[in-house]
């Protein structure tokens, strides 16, 4: 797997991705999580993840949950059986 700095690349708009990103808390390590980019019509632009609390799936973004994304790769192929 390659991951990509977001300084030289960004991901097609809306396509799910790995998302390497850090908390906006000090103390949190860096997560990976599958998530996405969105640019909204007025030009602001919003990256989205998928968490997980206990067994509870959450989506977060990155002015709620988490600072910054610095790197993001393509997902693996799904396996065929």
């Amino acid at each position: 797997m390659n991951w990509i700095n977001v300084n030289d690349a960004v991901p097609p708009d809306d396509r799910r991705i790995l998302l390497l990103y850090h908390f906006t808390g000090e103390n949190f390590p860096s997560e990976i999580s599958i998530g996405w980019r969105k640019i909204y019509k007025n030009g602001k632009v919003k990256w989205k993840a998928f968490t997980w609390s206990g067994t509870t799936i959450l989506c977060t973004d990155n002015e709620v949950c988490f600072k910054k994304v610095t790197h993001w790769a393509k997902l693996p192929e799904f396996p065929t059986k």
